[in-house]
């Protein structure tokens, strides 16, 4: 396979780098009650430094107990459909289309309330947290509202 318009099976072994293509992967349980995720293959080329999966509504039952997913980093973006983050503070936020949040090392959460037509992208750094000994952060949400935009900012 190879990456659209761009590299060759063989360019991308010399670059150590590799097309993950969209039916590619297994789906299985994820960490999260009531969805399942599909590696998209950056744990591999990173020797398990940071790891991506595509996630989905699974079998099961959802859950709202917050947990604490034990990486330096974590990041959800949302595609298609919408989720709800529940902070262990008891705030909400729903995320829709071309949403995301930032959670930093420390931070305990739930994703419940998915709708059936839920695409997102699970991003995470696996590697020791930078910021030891650091007070802890606040979650850091993106939203795609006219207002949020700025005209001509890229």
């Amino acid at each position: 396979m190879s990456t659209p318009n761009r590299y060759s099976e063989a360019e991308l072994e010399s670059i150590q780098a590799r097309y993950v293509g969209q039916d590619e992967g297994a789906w299985s349980p994820s960490a999260w009650p009531g969805l399942e995720a599909r590696p998209l293959g950056l744990e591999e080329s990173s020797s398990g430094m940071f790891g991506a999966s595509a996630l989905r509504v699974g079998d099961g039952e959802g859950s709202d107990v917050v947990r604490d997913p034990g990486v330096p980093f974590h990041m959800i973006y949302v595609r298609r459909g919408s989720v709800t983050v529940l902070e262990a503070d008891g705030t909400s936020t729903r995320l829709g289309p071309d949403d995301a949040v930032h959670h930093p090392a420390g931070s305990r959460f739930a994703l419940t309330d998915p709708t059936g037509d839920l695409e997102a992208v699970e991003l995470t750094e696996r590697g020791p947290d930078r910021q030891e000994g650091a007070a802890p952060r606040a979650p850091l949400y993106a939203f795609d509202t006219p207002e949020a935009s700025v005209l001509g900012a890229g």
